[in-house]
């Protein structure tokens, strides 16, 4: 249970992409606190082998990449000892500042990072720290604190930190991650990040820091053609392109068919034309309806006629 009262400090960044570790992101305060997200995610050279990666940090963007529910490491270091009983807030926020949850559709499916009596399904992420506290304020924000204690024999406490929601496909918002140092109320010192859940978190860093948003396959040109500016000689205007549907059923096929005998007709005949051909096929519907209504009629007279007939 969370026993400190709720401290403002969600404030997201006015710019975050392409401007690095600004002062605005990061205070580090009187006790240099510092995190660095995905350790060595940076030291892989080759570019095939990044583009497979769980996760890679882009210093450029200030961002992390990261795939869902792949567990990123997160490096947390203090200059000095800081007092005793800080503790590591971290929590997740939208640019509109608007805590972020996990999706319905998500929370209701079984996770390999929760048990059935789970007590805070909502939250979006998951630490593997067995110390941490998953805590909800009354706005709601969602937030997950840590016992921190300066390591002697090494530079950094390294927790594990996993995320259960896209943020391109459940959130749909643009996202960021913060840590905070804290002691009770008082904030030591903050770093902010940007945060892309994906499912290629490689891809999208690359095409991200090369300024692309998205991939755009270049069809082949039918001609052979090799240059994109030039038509093709045997490519169709847009007006006369044609395509092929795979119908199972006759009946759809012979539907489908007189549509497309009537569009043919209508932009053949001109409007004029069309209006006449309607009055005279709609004359001719009402005179066969009325013949056929006098004919029911005299059958009917006919019939009653001779039943009264045998009757006498």
């Amino acid at each position: 249970m969370d026993t400190c009262s709720k401290t403002s400090d969600t404030c997201a960044p006015e710019k975050m992409e392409g401007e690095g570790t600004s002062s605005q992101n990061h205070d580090p305060g009187h006790y240099n606190f510092t995190v660095r997200p995905g350790l060595n995610s940076h030291t892989q050279k080759n570019e095939l082998t990044q583009k497979s990666v769980e996760f890679k940090f882009s210093t450029k963007l200030n961002c992390l990449y990261v795939k869902k529910l792949a567990v990123c490491p997160f490096g947390i270091s203090t200059s000095d000892v800081p007092p005793e009983g800080s503790r590591v807030k971290i929590h997740v926020f939208s640019a509109d500042n608007v805590p972020v949850m996990r999706c319905k559709a998500h929370t209701s499916a079984s996770s390999n990072f929760e048990g059935v009596h789970f007590v805070s399904p909502w939250h979006f992420m998951r630490c593997d720290n067995d110390s941490s506290v998953y805590h909800c304020d009354e706005s709601g924000e969602l937030s997950i604190y840590l016992p921190y204690i300066k390591p002697e024999c090494v530079a950094e406490n390294v927790e594990n930190v996993a995320f259960l929601c896209s943020s391109q496909h459940c959130i749909k918002k643009q996202l960021f991650i913060k840590f905070s140092l804290m002691n009770c109320d008082e904030i030591l010192g903050y770093q902010i990040f940007g945060l892309h859940v994906c499912s290629s978190p490689g891809r999208d860093y690359f095409n991200h820091e090369a300024g692309k948003t998205s991939i755009k396959r270049r069809r082949k040109n039918p001609a052979g053609n090799d240059d994109p500016g030039r038509p093709s000689e045997t490519a169709l205007p847009p007006s006369q392109e044609r395509y092929q549907l795979l119908i199972k059923k006759e009946w759809i096929c012979q539907y489908i068919l007189k549509i497309n005998r009537g569009l043919d007709l209508m932009e053949a005949v001109p409007l004029e034309d069309q209006e006449r051909y309607l009055r005279r096929y709609r004359a001719g519907q009402d005179a066969s309806s009325h013949r056929a209504g006098e004919s029911t009629s005299s059958s009917d007279t006919r019939t009653i006629l001779r039943r009264v007939l045998v009757k006498c």
